[in-house]
């Protein structure tokens, strides 16, 4: 057993095409844990569903690199993470490690466990797009069928549409697999292959991008956002603020994710016992469902404006 260190040294993996989460997480975690008590060190996979096998392991291969009994503890932020192989490796790599753990989204009894409510915050946006908009005809362009978050956003969707006594017809139900391209192919589709009166009336998707690129091919269309659909996505990410239309979505809340994982990292180095907490989503409407100015979007991109340009 080593003995007790005042300074931490801790393993954090992730992914970075999610870096807009992962970097608010961060942020949060650090705060709570400053630099004079750890070193995070942060191992960082570009894998995507895009590449190909041998792509995808070689950029999880990052992940073999640390030596986990030199560090004291470890993190494994699951959004991004995606691939259930690298995430099951990742998760027995630690254990063996026999140090103190902290996953995030990703539920395994070896581990505290620190998760984002992505059903309540999908419910309470789609409620917000039924009572405030009327919307009654929705497609849900999801993620991935094995991601955890994907289907927990969806199954709020479904929750709150069934309150309503709406339903999500099957042909509006489209697997991404995250990528853009996959959710503009099915936007084109469904107005190239139905009648307009087969429309549906509201495109939510399982990301901001996702959001972002379907008003962009909407509009490719001849259509206008929100007068004609309406567009909502999920993350609250900076880019879809300052978008126009800012996307109506879901605040993850990922700093107070990172200061919650501090807490429970914390909690386990120092009395050895695990943690479970949930942390809440805020429904954010936005320009894209049609509530105005409603986040302070104009001066988000008046300030965004301000930057200086680079040479």
């Amino acid at each position: 057993m080593r003995k007790p260190k005042s300074k931490r040294r801790i393993a954090v993996f992730g992914n970075g095409f999610n870096g807009s989460n992962l970097g608010g997480f961060i942020e949060g975690l650090t705060e709570a844990i400053p630099p004079k008590h750890a070193d995070f060190f942060l191992f960082m996979s570009h894998a995507a569903y895009g590449h190909s096998e041998t792509q995808r392991m070689a950029e999880n291969s990052i992940f073999d690199l640390p030596d986990l009994k030199t560090f004291d503890a470890a993190i494994i932020y699951g959004p991004g993470l995606n691939f259930v192989d690298a995430i099951e490796k990742l998760c027995d790599k630690c254990a063996e490690a026999e140090i103190p753990t902290v996953a995030v989204g990703i539920q395994d009894d070896r581990f505290s466990y620190v998760a984002v409510d992505n059903y309540t915050g999908r419910y309470d946006l789609v409620e917000h797009l039924i009572e405030k908009h009327n919307v009654k005809n929705v497609s849900f362009i999801a993620g991935s069928m094995e991601n955890e978050d994907s289907n927990a956003r969806l199954q709020g969707a479904l929750d709150a549409l069934s309150k309503h006594n709406l339903e999500l017809k099957s042909e509006n139900l489209h697997y991404s697999n995250w990528s853009i391209q996959s959710a503009a192919d099915f936007i084109g589709k469904v107005f190239t292959d139905r009648k307009p009166k087969d429309y549906p009336d509201a495109f939510i998707t399982a990301n901001d991008m996702l959001a972002m690129f379907a008003v962009a091919e909407i509009n490719k269309f001849g259509f206008n956002v929100p007068d004609d659909f309406i567009v909502s996505g999920f993350d609250a990410t900076s880019d879809s603020q300052v978008f126009y239309p800012s996307i109506a979505t879901v605040d993850q809340n990922q700093k107070e994710i990172g200061k919650a994982t501090a807490d429970a990292l914390m909690n386990q180095l120092i009395s050895g016992e695990k943690v479970n907490k949930l942390i809440k989503c805020s429904a954010y409407p936005g320009e894209s469902c049609g509530c105005e100015e409603c986040r302070g979007e104009n001066e988000a991109r008046r300030s965004l404006g301000r930057h200086k340009p680079e040479k």
